[in-house]
């Protein structure tokens, strides 16, 4: 199994394993073996669609819970609907004051597992209008788009159905108050899995007032995630980081640092300490990397500190990071020792003063900031 990185793609997962679950216990076993268990998988698909069809005016009456008749268009969808394990019917006795208006004191109601099942199912239906009926599809995002913040997980499914909707959705997004939606933005495009629509929200964002990437601590992890993965389309000549990454946002970051061809400086301000991988990453690949003076390459990382000496243990501090000297430069390299600030250059230096960083090839941890050859906070930096 792939690695699931979007909610988009786990619920993806999950109706593709109801799916084979319900076949694999209804089919013969000659369909498994002809070859056709592709076929009955496809054959499922209008019906997951006929659901989202009808659970999706529910949905923007916020309604979780269904009748039997709301379905009665569409009586064999919700027969497989309970088959499969995304729907499920109960008995329901009736108020007494409603048993009144009815000579019925039992209804049958459908609903959910999770809401989050009828906005997949939803967003299904929704992107499938795109196709077969375009002018509903553009009334439903009009209406829709206003008001993304509550049906942000029905457009995280719907653009991650086909790049052509992702597009149409980042665009409405983008004009309609790009500013104020801009992380959501980056949401959907994430979510869309397509490089497509990742250039088109990239391309937005790369204006002049928006070269500044921040990953500031109110950032959700997701939103986080979304900016790694459009930063290969994105002019960023600043990246800010105030908000601790996990393993995946870390490892994509370092990766970015190493690999843009756009960004000059990173500053890392924090409480806490980024994940392990975020050094280990930098230490690998910045061996290969060499930077030159009026390069158009990353030129200087400066990191505050900002917690507690005490907090912080030797197995808490990164590795060190080696940086090699530009082309012209003698062949030594920067040796950046996080874990151990020296009050003395190594007697390699002492011997040869001319042994500086020419070029800016800056990695800077727990103070450094290693720029145009000078190391700015923090004790000295151990030149090797």
């Amino acid at each position: 199994m792939s690695k699931l990185q979007t909610f988009s793609q786990l619920f993806n997962q999950m109706i593709e394993f109801l799916v084979d679950h319900h076949l694999s216990k209804h089919i013969p076993s000659s369909g498994i073996v002809e070859g056709k268990l592709g076929e009955h998988c496809s054959d499922i698909r209008p019906h997951l669609i006929h659901i989202g069809c009808t659970v999706f005016q529910g949905l923007l009456e916020r309604r979780l819970v269904f009748t039997e008749k709301e379905f009665q268009s569409y009586p064999e969808s919700i027969d497989v609907g309970c088959k499969i394990g995304v729907l499920t019917r109960e008995k329901k006795i009736l108020p007494m004051r409603d048993r009144r208006n009815t000579p019925n004191s039992v209804v049958r109601s459908v609903q959910f597992p999770h809401k989050l099942f009828q906005e997949y199912l939803s967003g299904m239906y929704l992107a499938s209008l795109y196709n077969s009926n375009r002018n509903e599809y553009d009334g439903l995002i009009a209406y829709i788009t206003p008001e993304s913040t509550e049906y942000r997980y029905l457009l995280y499914f719907t653009s991650a159905q086909q790049k052509e909707v992702g597009l149409d959705i980042v665009s409405h997004l983008i004009a309609f108050e790009p500013e104020y939606n801009e992380d959501f933005v980056v949401d959907v495009a994430y979510e869309s899995q397509d490089q497509a629509v990742a250039k088109a929200v990239a391309d937005h964002l790369s204006t002049t007032s928006r070269k500044t990437l921040k990953i500031t601590e109110e950032m959700q992890a997701h939103t986080v995630s979304g900016n790694t993965f459009i930063m290969n389309h994105r002019e960023v000549d600043d990246l800010i980081i105030y908000k601790p990454c996990g393993r995946t946002a870390s490892e994509d970051l370092a990766e970015f640092m190493c690999s843009s061809r756009s960004l000059r400086s990173v500053t890392i301000d924090l409480t806490g300490t980024m994940h392990d991988v975020f050094y280990s990453v930098l230490a690998n690949i910045a061996v290969d990397s060499k930077v030159s003076e009026g390069s158009d390459e990353l030129s200087s990382v400066r990191v505050k500190r900002n917690f507690k000496e005490s907090a912080i243990s030797d197995k808490q501090v990164a590795p060190k990071v080696e940086v090699p000297r530009d082309s012209y430069a003698e062949a030594r390299t920067v040796t950046i020792e996080p874990s151990i600030m020296n009050e003395q250059m190594s007697q390699d230096q002492a011997q040869d003063p001319s042994v500086k960083v020419k070029g800016t090839a800056g990695l800077v941890s727990n103070g450094f900031k290693v720029q145009g050859g000078e190391a700015l906070g923090g004790s000295e930096p151990n030149w090797k």
